[in-house]
């Protein structure tokens, strides 16, 4: 795997107004400024998947998925998937969600899609995987803490099929998570002063130098 030297931490989403039990799922140890490793090794058609518990109480709603996508640049499809994964078996049960997105290879900040659209709800534990469409870099990711959770971490890989990452001698658990029941979609949810829409150009400010910071001022309606 390919080392990221350092990694700042950036949400991709506008400052979501959440309700107070909103958790973040996660198997990995990983913390922005740490080393990750990305993994270089995966062919089109393969996929990286992480077994995520939440606290519940369940039935509950998969409202994002984050992960590091890095190693090199360019963008690439990835297939993001959803599995029910309460029978705890190397293959998942039943796919509650699919989508194609466009990833753009990055080592300076966590990929975030918002699933809140999209009502993925699941009953306990789930799976979620990332199906590459190229081969090698740009990649995910895995901690480098010495330290990985053996029935969590798992690789779709060809000529094999569901395996415990470990199988294959990897170590590190995938930086692969989501947050659970994080708030609806609705007027009220989104802080923001800019007035960028989806599909619309953005300019990338490219001036600043280390030290300096980047902030905006967000006022919610209240209370």
């Amino acid at each position: 795997g390919r080392r990221a030297p350092w990694i700042v931490l950036f949400a991709l989403l506008a400052l979501q107004a959440s309700p107070a039990r909103a958790e973040l799922a996660q198997v990995d140890g990983w913390d922005s400024g740490q080393v990750a490793v990305f993994q270089g090794g995966f062919a089109a058609g393969e996929t990286a998947a992480v077994r995520l518990t939440p606290t519940g109480p369940c039935p509950c709603h998969v409202d994002e998925v984050r992960f590091l996508f890095g190693g090199a640049g360019g963008t690439y499809d990835v297939i993001i998937h959803i599995w029910d994964d309460t029978a705890l078996t190397d293959t998942p049960g039943t796919e509650l969600y699919s989508q194609t997105v466009p990833v753009t290879g990055t080592e300076d900040f966590m990929q975030s899609v918002d699933l809140r659209a999209a009502n993925v709800t699941v009953s306990g534990t789930f799976r979620v995987g990332l199906e590459f469409t190229h081969s090698g870099y740009p990649s995910v990711a895995r901690d480098n803490d010495g330290s990985i959770d053996f029935t969590s971490n798992f690789i779709d890989a060809q000529g094999f099929g569901w395996v415990q990452s470990w199988l294959l001698l990897l170590t590190g658990d995938w930086i692969i998570r989501a947050v659970v029941d994080g708030g609806p979609v609705g007027p009220g949810t989104e802080l923001a002063n800019d007035g960028w829409v989806d599909g619309q150009t953005a300019a990338f400010q490219g001036g600043f130098v280390p030290g300096e910071i980047a902030a905006s001022r967000l006022v919610p309606p209240g209370p």
